[in-house]
């Protein structure tokens, strides 16, 4: 006749330090992180934590910060960095880099304010045509790079980017210029 051994018997019962918590943990002041490193929060949850941390601090120390206006400022600012990070994670998921984002953002720029030179509204209708269409003759010339001269995707954006950071700081001089506000 076969018995099951007792739970306090079995190699798999959680033993017990003489003060009565389990072996392996201590009663100091990062007990608690203990406790909450040997369980596995998911990613996400870390990360909504920190953000919730770091609303909180920022609304602590500056009280404006949870404002309509300063979270629709916010809002404004970040969401040209949203669509090129949103380009650049569809290239990373299909196993290539661009190096040149941030060349060709400035390019964009440079372009923009040359075309608009005051800032006058009726100068943007021209303008943004101007700056798109720059930015995709500098793809083409990547994807060709790429796709054609069989050039590495990090060595070809590579080489695009300082192309393109060499030419707009020649026609700048290195220099912002025109009074667009």
């Amino acid at each position: 006749m076969l018995t099951r051994p007792s739970p306090e018997s079995s190699p798999e019962a959680p033993r017990e330090s003489s003060a009565g918590r389990p072996a392996g943990t201590s009663a100091g002041p990062f007990a608690l992180w203990s406790v909450v490193r040997t369980k596995r929060l998911p990613d996400f949850v870390w990360v909504y934590g920190l953000l919730v941390l770091a609303i909180v601090a920022m609304s602590i120390v500056s009280p404006g910060t949870l404002s309509f206006r300063h979270l629709m400022d916010l809002t404004r600012q970040a969401a040209p960095l949203g669509v090129v990070a949103t380009g650049q994670t569809l290239l990373l998921m299909c196993g290539h880099i661009d190096l040149s984002y941030g060349a060709q953002i400035t390019l964009c720029n440079v372009v923009l304010s040359t075309v608009m030179k005051t800032a006058e509204d009726s100068r943007i209708l021209p303008a943004v045509p101007a700056a798109v269409s720059v930015a995709m003759v500098v793809g083409l010339g990547n994807g060709l790079a790429i796709t054609k001269l069989r050039i590495p995707p990090f060595v070809a954006t590579l080489a695009m980017a300082l192309l393109i950071e060499g030419s707009y700081l020649i026609y700048t001089g290195g220099s912002p210029s025109g009074n667009i506000s």
